[in-house]
């Protein structure tokens, strides 16, 4: 909102040019929002673990107008992969944006063992961070120290996630440290055998399953019994741990199966299923 001030007298004297710019400077100044008001945006822990569990789709597209459809939709978050899909950085932040603004955090998966790119995606508003392939802890430990200012993360304040400086320092500092998500994902039989380590460390926000790989991984049918005893089990085993669980899921009969025991389900992708509608809808006989 802005405030007409009125009087021009501090502008006398300069020239033209500096005359335009002083008189927009004095006759219209922002009122100003006390600083301990200004909060953090909604993050991924803000929706993770509501009743029903919060559900997400994968942005494949990387359509900065789809996020922004979607978030007029039920969804609660959006999740993106630099791991397979990858967006370049420019693009990720514009997704980001629009996501905020449609009221959907962000969580991005990075490619395996790649933490050089964790700090910078959250300081323009990422709000988990997604670790594929995560077999023991030191990968988890890596990872936070460039997550939260408690294990080592470099202090920058003055950045979008921060509303560029409007959030007091120690505000941002808690959100830093408290309300971004951690999300090792456990998809191979190693990972499987190191599940409770994983899932007991307090830099863990909650563990995700990735189904497709643990299928691979094990030599098991995806879909099939083994393979859904192997997900109960990861559910069961990080449980024990007071560890929330997350899995991707490729249909509704797998959404409605996880429903009860998920704290967040991630559903298929928007080019998935835009690409099913039209399949059989237009597919013929």
């Amino acid at each position: 909102m802005l405030h007409f001030t009125g009087g021009l007298g501090e502008c006398q004297g300069l020239d033209a040019e500096a005359i335009h710019v002083c008189a927009w400077m004095t006759m219209f100044k922002p009122l100003a929002v006390p600083a301990s008001t200004v909060q953090p945006r909604t993050s991924f822990t803000d929706v993770m673990g509501s009743e029903p569990p919060a559900s997400g789709t994968v942005l494949k597209s990387v359509s900065p107008n789809v996020a922004e459809a979607l978030g007029y939709t039920p969804l609660d978050f959006l999740f993106v992969d630099r791991q397979h899909g990858s967006p370049v950085t420019e693009q990720l932040e514009h997704l980001v944006r629009v996501a905020d603004l449609a009221g959907l955090p962000t969580i991005v998966r990075v490619p395996r063992e790649d933490t050089s790119l964790i700090t910078g995606f959250l300081d323009f508003g990422v709000s988990g961070i997604v670790l594929p392939q995560i077999e023991a802890r030191a990968p988890v430990r890596e990872a936070s120290s460039h997550m939260r200012y408690r294990d080592g993360r470099s202090l920058g304040s003055f950045t979008r996630a921060a509303r560029f400086g409007e959030v007091p320092k120690e505000t941002y500092a808690e959100h830093v440290n408290e309300r971004l998500a951690l999300l090792p994902m456990i998809e191979t039989a190693a990972g499987m055998e190191a599940v409770e380590e994983i899932a007991a460390m307090p830099e863990t926000t909650a563990i995700t399953i990735g189904p497709g790989d643990l299928a691979w991984s094990l030599g098991v049918e995806f879909g099939g019994p083994e393979h859904h005893a192997a997900i109960t089990e990861i559910f069961e085993r990080s449980a024990e741990q007071d560890c929330p669980v997350g899995l991707f899921v490729p249909s509704t009969a797998e959404f409605e199966r996880n429903r009860g025991r998920a704290a967040f389900l991630i559903y298929s992708s928007d080019v998935s299923i835009l690409m099913k509608h039209f399949s059989e809808q237009f597919g013929g006989e």
